[in-house]
């Protein structure tokens, strides 16, 4: 029960330090206290991404991941116009219901490679931004993307799950990336998910052993008490009841 109380407190401090970490001052968190209509919060809170694939997401989306997100065009509009207004500072919207039909890759990709919207629930306007966007498993199969896409009509962005980006004019990669906005609140949720399940499973085994111990302390509060007056003691088998 200790053990499992201090995994308990451990995973509920590191939900609270990854919170801390997501908890930034900028244009964005006053524009969010504003409380405009048609805000709905940040991007990367309504962004459900493929466990293995965040860092390559976050990579294809940048610092959209920090934006802010809006029900639709005109609430994007009073909200730029509102950080505008009120000097809070540059800000990011993406519009969550775009007007613009949304348009996908279909185009065979190799082994190893998928369509970054396949991998992505998120709203329309956040999928819209990523759908000429493929993620590759590594460099090899990005070189092989790139090779089968080269004569697409349309220029398409390939993303390393490590999260290098290629693409026809930039390549972009190495060591010492920062983790993303994305990456932080995928764990964070994780943490939480985990941690209600491990006090679930606490309280269950919490239960059990209480069960035990009242049936236990039961067992042996009936074996110790004394018989009651007028009820005749079982007698071994051969042996003759006392004369009266």
């Amino acid at each position: 029960v200790r053990r499992g109380r201090r995994r308990q407190m451990c995973i509920r401090d590191r939900r609270g330090a990854l919170s801390l970490a997501l908890d930034r001052a900028d244009g964005s968190s006053a524009l969010l206290a504003a409380g405009r209509p048609g805000v709905r919060g940040r991007v990367a809170d309504h962004v459900q991404v493929s466990p293995g694939f965040e860092a390559a997401v976050a990579a294809a989306l940048g610092s959209v991941v920090d934006s802010v997100l809006a029900d639709d065009s005109a609430s994007a509009f009073d909200a730029i116009e509102h950080a505008t207004v009120g000097e809070l500072g540059r800000v990011e919207v993406v519009v969550a219901e775009p007007e613009r039909r949304l348009t996908t890759l279909d185009v065979a990709l190799p082994p190893g490679a998928v369509s970054a919207v396949s991998v992505v629930t998120a709203p329309p306007g956040v999928l819209g931004l990523l759908a000429s966007t493929v993620v590759a498993d590594d460099l090899d199969v990005a070189r092989a993307t790139r090779a089968a896409l080269a004569a697409h009509p349309v220029p398409v962005t390939v993303i390393t799950r490590s999260g290098e980006v290629l693409t026809d004019y930039v390549l972009r990669g190495g060591s010492g990336a920062e983790r993303s906005r994305l990456e932080l609140v995928a764990e964070r949720d994780a943490a939480a998910a985990v941690s209600y399940t491990h006090l679930r499973a606490h309280e269950t085994a919490s239960q059990i052993s209480y069960a035990v111990f009242c049936l236990q302390k039961h067992t042996t509060s009936a074996t110790s008490r004394p018989p009651r007056r007028g009820t005749r003691q079982p007698t071994r088998q051969g042996s003759t009841p006392a004369a009266a």
